[in-house]
């Protein structure tokens, strides 16, 4: 299962710094194996998770999403209610998005 690399448990002629070198060119190409599995694949495809994917690229439809399970489980009324707030939230979210361009809202009467 876990095996100690060759170089570890020989001791036919290599001097203790040659055994020492090779263990460590060893632990350095584990590493690197390890940094290769751990990056995102290039496809762009980041992050894998569809759920992750619908969080962080749609937002929008993702609270609809919860929106809707929760007027499921908590009933019509609570479900309009929160509707209604994430509605108001959108509204401010897009205000703040036009003043961080530097737009203002035109705001009719």
């Amino acid at each position: 299962m876990n095996a100690l690399p060759a170089a570890a448990g020989s001791t036919g002629g290599e001097s203790l710094e040659q055994r020492r070198q090779t263990i460590l060119d060893e632990l350095a190409a584990q590493r690197q194996r390890m940094a290769e599995k751990l990056q995102p694949a290039e496809s762009g495809e980041f992050p894998r998770s569809y759920t992750m994917r619908l969080l962080i690229n749609r937002p929008d439809v993702a609270t609809r999403l919860l929106a809707g399970v929760f007027t499921l489980f908590l009933g019509a009324r609570v479900g309009r209610t929160l509707r209604t707030v994430l509605d108001v939230a959108d509204f401010e979210r897009s205000l703040a998005s036009l003043r961080s361009v530097g737009e203002e809202p035109e705001i009719r009467k």
